[in-house]
């Protein structure tokens, strides 16, 4: 996996080629940021397509288990983190398997009212249904959450995928001289298959070209710091 110190000293080696200037370390961790958020919604919009959008992801896949206490009454918090929801199931019993996962059908609001009131459709604490909701709070924090139907506590286990950890470039400096940190310093999670890219997205926002001989330099430098 390529380090934030590598991916930084080479953005700075193909500005000096190209204009000669610098860009602060700080603009470009922004810019890795936008780059690696924007390769995760389209990947995202290809989820469950390819192999290669599924790899990509794999590495912020979740699986939290939750218990009755994480969900009181049907409501259901999502953990920090969350992006995009997966999948939902609740614990129920069966005399014959015991413990099994149920998984949680979801609907819009507008169609709640004629679920629960329906002798075919009607949820119930083995089968229920589940609607996304949402709450702000008085300084404009956004959370979303499932009421599920009954309401009922609930343990089960959800998949979700989390957000990627917002790339940092940890430094000391004494004077004029900085001193990449390491261990204040935040890595881009991706493998390098899919790293190039959040590079070259970065490199554009940046106003700078990468060419192909340019991925393969960069290539060359991680494939010879692995063997």
């Amino acid at each position: 996996m390529a380090e934030i110190n590598d991916i930084h000293d080479f953005i700075h080696l193909i500005e000096r080629k190209e204009r000669g200037g610098f860009t602060s370390d700080a603009e470009i961790d922004m810019y890795l940021e936008r780059a690696q958020m924007e390769c995760f919604t389209d990947y995202f919009k290809e989820y469950g397509k390819t192999q290669v959008v599924h790899d990509a992801l794999t590495i912020f896949k979740v699986t939290w288990p939750f218990s009755y206490a994480d969900c009181p009454n049907g409501l259901l918090n999502y953990p920090d983190g969350y992006t995009h929801l997966l999948g939902l199931s609740v614990i129920g019993y069966d005399n014959v398997l015991g413990q099994t996962y149920n998984e949680v059908r979801y609907m819009n609001e507008n169609q709640l009212a004629n679920a629960l009131k329906s002798e075919l459709r009607k949820p119930t604490i083995t089968s229920p249904i589940g609607v996304d909701k949402g709450s702000s709070d008085a300084l404009g924090n956004y959370e979303i959450y499932t009421q599920l139907y009954p309401k009922v506590a609930y343990a089960g286990e959800m998949i979700y995928l989390r957000k990627p950890a917002k790339p940092k470039y940890g430094f000391t400096q004494s004077g004029r001289t900085i001193t990449y940190n390491p261990t204040t310093s935040v890595q881009l999670e991706w493998t390098n298959t899919y790293v190039s890219k959040i590079i070259g997205k970065a490199m554009m926002y940046l106003g700078l070209n990468m060419d192909e001989k340019d991925f393969i330099q960069f290539g060359a430098i991680e494939a010879n710091k692995t063997t």
